[in-house]
């Protein structure tokens, strides 16, 4: 199950921790590849299942 926050939410949790949205990262083993791709198109964060968890962590490094 995916907890989802509003954007105003989301940009003033980014901004006092001081991130990216490249580095803001939800993971949720649960979700399917197809899932985990659209939310993270919808919402610009990126979310993330086992699969896609380290790709997206190499790309950052």
């Amino acid at each position: 199950m995916v907890a989802l926050v509003g954007a105003g939410l989301r940009r003033k949790l980014r901004k006092r921790l001081g991130i990216e949205r490249s580095q803001f990262i939800i993971f949720s083993p649960g979700l399917g590849e197809e899932q985990a791709a659209a939310l993270s198109n919808m919402y610009e964060l990126t979310f993330a299942n086992r699969e896609r968890l380290t790709a997206h962590l190499r790309s950052l490094l």
